[in-house]
C-alpha cells in the first residue's frame, strides 16, 4: 500500500498518509477531509543531468587529502 503526502486545504498541513484501496484520507491533525494529494519531491527531475560521482580513493580528485577512511 502506497504512502502519499497530502496537504489539508483547512490547516495546511502536509502529512505522508497511508492510502488503502480508494479511501480518501482525513487529516490527522483537523480531521478534515479537503486533503490535495503533492507530488513528491524526489520523483521531480528539472535538468535532465546526473551528478557525477565522486572519485575512488587513489585516484586523481579522490581522497588524496589524507581525510579518506580508506587510505
Amino acid at each position: 500500500m502506497p504512502l502519499f503526502d497530502y496537504q489539508c486545504e483547512d490547516c495546511q498541513k502536509i502529512n505522508e498518509i497511508l492510502i488503502r484501496g480508494k479511501g480518501k484520507p482525513k487529516c490527522p491533525d483537523c480531521g478534515s477531509k479537503d486533503m490535495t494529494q503533492k507530488l513528491p519531491l524526489f520523483a521531480v527531475n528539472t535538468s535532465g543531468t546526473k551528478s557525477p560521482a565522486p572519485a575512488p580513493c587513489g585516484q586523481s580528485g579522490g581522497c588524496s587529502g589524507g581525510g579518506c577512511p580508506m587510505m
